[in-house]
């Protein structure tokens, strides 16, 4: 019988130019709260729920071109996508322009972008 991995995806990190910015729209978007911060590193956690992946901040100077695609990126669940994207863009989102959407009716997805410019997806499953 194979050995089984020792390992878990515990924290997803992204790289930001302003940790406090990105700290803040992610804590309001998710509902984390911060739990722990350093000038090198900052991570959020879900207040309650242990098993959630954390989201690490690491602190850059360097900026993602605008045009550039992420290679990895997150995608949120909900039950209304719609909503969700409104109220994230309150909070500094915006929706990617010009996103090849397929040519298909009822798309689940709506790809947004933080205020770093990565991007990730609201998701309605079916």
């Amino acid at each position: 019988m194979p050995d089984r991995p020792g390992l878990k995806l515990a924290r997803i990190v992204l790289d930001t130019t302003d940790v406090e910015r990105a700290a803040r729209f992610w804590s309001r978007a998710l509902g984390y709260k911060v739990a722990h911060k350093s000038e090198e590193f900052w991570s959020l956690r879900h207040p309650t729920d242990t098993r959630a992946a954390r989201i690490g901040l690491q602190p850059t100077d360097e900026r993602k071109p605008a045009d550039a695609v992420n290679a990895v990126h997150l995608e949120v669940f909900t039950d209304d996508m719609e909503r969700e994207a409104k109220r994230l863009e309150k909070l500094g989102a915006t929706r990617a322009e010009g996103w090849p959407y397929p040519d298909e009716e009822g798309l689940n997805w709506i790809v947004m972008r933080d205020p770093d410019g990565h991007e990730f997806c609201v998701v309605q499953p079916r």
